[in-house]
Parts: C-alpha cells; sequence; structure tokens
C-alpha cells in the first residue's frame, strides 16, 4: 500500500522553494533571513509594509485617474491599513509559518548533529 505524503508537509516544502527563491525577495533581498532563523513579526510587518503601501498609493491613484472621485485621506489611510493587515496576515501564515517551521527543524537537526560529533569525539580514545 503506498502512504500518501504528509499534506502539510507537501505545502510547506512548496512554499519553501518559492520563498527561497531570490526573485520573489525582490527589491527586499537584504531583508530575508538565513534559512535556519526565524522570520520574525517584525520582519513579516516591514516586509507586508514595503511591498503594501506603495501597492496601494499606485492603485489609488490609478483609480483617481480613471474616475472622478479621489479618495479622501481618511479614506486612503483605512486602505492602506486593510490592506497591509490583510497582507500581514496572509504572509504570517503563507510563508512565515513554513519558513519558521523549516528553521526549527534545521535548528534541531543542527544541534543534534553537534551533540552526535561532541559524543563521537568525546568516546573515541587513542589506541596506546
Amino acid at each position: 500500500m503506498k502512504v500518501q505524503p504528509d499534506c502539510k508537509h507537501s505545502i510547506d516544502g512548496l512554499a519553501n522553494s518559492l520563498s527561497d527563491n531570490d526573485n520573489e525577495w525582490w527589491p527586499f533581498l537584504s531583508l530575508r533571513p538565513e534559512t535556519d532563523q526565524q522570520l520574525t513579526w517584525l520582519r513579516c510587518l516591514a516586509l507586508t509594509g514595503l511591498y503594501c503601501v506603495p501597492a496601494v498609493l499606485v492603485a489609488a491613484l490609478t483609480g483617481a485617474l480613471f474616475s472622478a472621485a479621489v479618495p479622501s485621506l481618511p479614506t486612503l489611510l483605512a486602505l492602506i491599513a486593510g490592506v497591509w493587515t490583510a497582507a500581514l496576515v496572509a504572509f504570517r501564515w503563507g510563508v512565515a509559518g513554513p519558513w519558521n517551521r523549516r528553521a526549527n527543524d534545521l535548528h534541531k537537526n543542527r544541534r543534534r548533529r553537534d551533540q552526535w560529533m561532541a559524543q563521537r569525539s568525546g568516546s573515541e580514545k587513542p589506541s596506546a
């Protein structure tokens, strides 16, 4: 009987393969953490803000160019806050969740390997 792969593991693998692509981080490649480091709330907040605020402003300007209604400042600020919040939730769920699970696994594996290496080097005694 063939065992079906774990769905969450497959989704995490897909999400991590996309987020490992340098093109997906442009122009903020310098904000990408190492694969064994957590993608923190603060970094997620910064990244979603850096992507969303300009996108909302461009969308509002484009909408103003093609219609007679220009959004008021409170409407624009509410739109920015709403889109930023939605993007933050989506980014935390779709990118940071799989990223952080992988980072935890890599950290645990590195710690196990280091312990194993320490035990192995401690148990090897020179022959006399």
